[in-house]
Formats: C-alpha cells, structure tokens, sequence
C-alpha cells in the first residue's frame, strides 16, 4: 500500500521549502547591495559569534525538527488507524462492507429511529446449494456465485446498503423507495434468479438461487432492531424450508 503523506507533513516540507528560498533571496541580496569591503566586515563580525551561541541555535533547530518529526509519526499512526478501521468493515470478495460494517449501520439506525426516522425496514437474502457448490465443484466457484448474487442484490435494491453477513448470506436496509417499493423489488430479484436457475447454457454455479424475506421495524413491536434483524431471520430460514430440495 502507498504511503501518502499526512497534511502535517505538507505543512512541514512547505514551511522547509519558504525557509530556504528566503534564505537564497537573503544571500542574493546581501552580495547586490554591499560592496566587497562591506562583505569582508561582515565575515569578522559573523566570525566573532561565541560557541554558546552557536550551540544554542543547533539545539534549537534539532528541537524544532524533533517536534514536527513526532507530531508526523502521530498523525501518520492515526491515518494508518483509520485506514486499516476501513478495510476491517470491507468484505475482501465482494467489496461490500462485511459484519462489522453492518454493526455500525444498525447503531446509526437506531440513533434515526430516537430522532423519529422510522421508516427502515430489513431484508435478508441467503444463498443456496452453496455448501453443495462448494463441495462439488469447488470453492472458487461458491465465491463465483456468492459475488453473481451480490450484483444482483446490489442492482435490484440500488438505493439500499447491502451486507455480506456471513458465507452467502445478505441484508439489506431498505431505505426511502425500496422501502415502499420492497415487494416490486424482491419480486424483481427472484425472477431474475428464476431465469437464470433455468438456463441450461449457464453453469451449475451461475445458476443461483436464493430465499429472500423483510421486516418493516414496528415501534409498537421492535424494542431496538436486533429484534427486527431476528423476525427477519425467521422468515428468510422459513422460505429455504418450504423450496423444495433447498438446504438451509
């Protein structure tokens, strides 16, 4: 990964950059304007500086250098925090944020749901044959298929994040029109999936199919969403029961 440079550390190379151009326009100056007896004066009076004093504008120099040195590697280490805090809620094979994104999106709903946004709903999608595909014809292939539905799900609900939750199962927060419109929408899905389970010309793998099943949160029913992700759960595991030869 490239390292990039921290706005600290702009600041410092800048503020680097105008000393020493000051410091060539200084020089630049004092040859213009005085002569060559004046330039000699100047050497004996700059000659005549003391070992204190000298000491004394190095060790403020290394003092400088030091402060801005570790007020970098400070910020730097912080960037590198946040960076990898990023990556940790990406999900590697589909790109989607993961479980712990999906954490962090229910603590900014229910903050929402205190403020009086109530309208969110929750959809899970679970893949399957995955464990047979996996087993079968490899897990290069059950990755093929968890990313094909992925893409499905991510086009079919565009205005909802999605989550890879666990193998291939997802969730969906539906939010403004695929909230209202989440019936078109599953419908939407599960012809496509239908289309493309009856394709001969389509390998077994890309031949998907999935169960699909919502929640809309109920204040009157829902004490925090984990209830709503959970009545969610239920009905999704209840569709893969009842499609025929599905294993859950």
């Amino acid at each position: 990964m490239k390292k990039r440079r921290t706005p600290l550390t702009k600041t410092f190379i800048s503020v680097s950059l105008v000393f020493a151009l000051i410091l060539c326009l200084a020089s630049v100056l004092i040859f213009h304007f005085l002569g060559q007896e004046s330039l000699q004066e100047l050497g004996s009076l700059i000659a005549k500086y003391t070992i204190i004093q000298i000491i004394a504008t190095i060790a403020l120099s290394v003092c400088f250098i030091c402060f801005f040195t570790g007020c970098i590697k400070k910020q730097e280490g912080e960037g590198n925090q946040n960076e990898a805090g990023a990556v940790n809620i990406r999900d590697e094979l589909t790109g989607i944020r993961n479980k712990m994104g999906f954490a962090e999106e229910i603590k900014r709903i229910e903050e929402s749901i205190k403020d009086g946004d109530t309208q969110v709903g929750l959809a899970l999608c679970d893949l399957n044959f995955l464990d047979t595909i996996n087993e079968k014809y490899g897990k290069d292939k059950g990755d093929i298929a968890i990313k094909d539905l992925c893409r499905l799900i991510c086009v079919t609900f565009e205005h909802s994040p999605v989550f890879r939750i666990i193998g291939g199962e997802f969730a969906i927060v539906l939010k403004g029109q695929d909230f209202h419109n989440y019936d078109v929408l599953a419908d939407t899905l599960i012809d496509e999936m239908q289309d493309a389970f009856f394709d001969d010309r389509l390998e077994p793998w890309e031949r998907i199919s999935a169960a699909i099943a919502a929640v809309a949160y109920d204040p009157n029913k829902h004490h925090d969403f984990d209830l709503v992700f959970k009545e969610a759960e239920e009905k999704m595991f209840e569709k893969k029961r009842t499609m025929k030869g599905v294993e859950e």
